[in-house]
């Protein structure tokens, strides 16, 4: 039945009515919209937790203490040799910072694999918001035919005459005010559902920004490894064996020619120096800070549970032609 059809038979009934039938109107344009009002609510109290930003906070805390640890501009003087008390060489500075490398990659490959856990999570997030946008939506959609019909019916009452004085009472005192009022209960819940949307739609953003720098983050992060891995062949001709992170960098690779030229590995035998490395770090140490800042924003706004400003002239929606 379309909406029309739907408006007839209501006048219809209406003007037939008689006093048992009327009560029975009553109850029923009453909670016109009660259960999809009821499933609004219900939906509304449905939030992601938002527990991917959290394991990427934590994951970024860890990544970025291991960073220090390997940054060259935190390590002081590299070049020269150590040594025991001033007098016995242990070695040279710079195969020991190099080697450091080796001793992380455990915890380096425990910090990135958290991070694309929390990625995973985030993609998760994004789906069940967009599900949640298109159930709401289509509530949406039923609370505005609803809004309509009752607006109609309110519109269409004056055309009702009866001989009877308690029916044409009924039908311009009692009928119309309970129309009325339903018709304004049901355009504060529409508000409700826009409001809802608008939250959605910027939880949705908000997580998809933080996917960006994430995925940006880990990139940056195995381009300055896979860079000090050619800079430790150079420089000290030792080749580090980073099995923990041969997957990081394979699985990566398709995506290191979309970062900056700084982070680029330099192409056939072109030297790599320190410079080269401590400006890798630079710009990731500026990755990791960038996506801590998005992850200390909200990113799950409170979903509306009434009309923001109960003032507020609510929107008015014409009948379909």
């Amino acid at each position: 039945m379309d909406e029309q059809q739907q408006l007839a038979t209501w006048l219809e009934r209406i003007a037939q009515a008689d006093q048992d039938q009327r009560l029975q109107l009553n109850q029923q344009l009453q909670s016109l919209g009660g259960a999809e009002i009821t499933a609004l609510g219900k939906e509304l109290g449905l939030r992601p937790l938002g527990t991917a930003v959290q394991q990427t906070q934590a994951a970024l805390v860890q990544l970025t203490q291991q960073i220090d640890r390997l940054d060259p501009a935190y390590r002081g003087p590299l070049h020269g040799s150590r040594r025991l008390f001033g007098l016995f060489p242990l070695g040279s500075r710079l195969q020991d910072y190099f080697q450091d490398y080796v001793r992380q990659q455990v915890s380096l490959r425990q910090s990135m694999d958290r991070l694309r856990d929390a990625r995973d999570a985030l993609m998760r997030e994004d789906i069940d918001n967009q599900t949640q946008r298109l159930r709401l939506s289509k509530q949406l959609a039923q609370l505005r035919r609803l809004a309509q019909l009752a607006k109609a019916l309110g519109d269409r009452l004056p055309e009702l005459k009866s001989d009877d004085s308690a029916q044409q009472r009924w039908i311009a005192e009692e009928l119309s005010y309970l129309l009325q009022q339903r018709h304004a209960d049901l355009l504060s819940q529409i508000l409700v559902a826009q409001q809802g949307l608008e939250v959605l739609a910027l939880t949705q953003q908000l997580n998809r920004d933080l996917l960006s720098g994430l995925e940006h983050a880990l990139n940056t992060t195995v381009a300055a490894l896979n860079l000090a891995v050619r800079a430790a062949a150079q420089l000290t001709q030792q080749e580090l064996a980073l099995h923990q992170l041969h997957e990081l960098q394979q699985t990566s690779q398709d995506h290191l020619g979309q970062l900056s030229g700084s982070l680029k590995p330099p192409v056939g035998e072109n030297p790599i120096g320190l410079e080269h490395l401590g400006q890798a770090f630079a710009e990731l140490r500026q990755t990791l800070s960038a996506l801590g800042e998005r992850t200390q924003q909200p990113q799950n706004p409170p979903l509306p549970t009434s009309a923001a400003n109960p003032n507020t002239q609510p929107p008015e929606f014409p009948w379909p032609d």
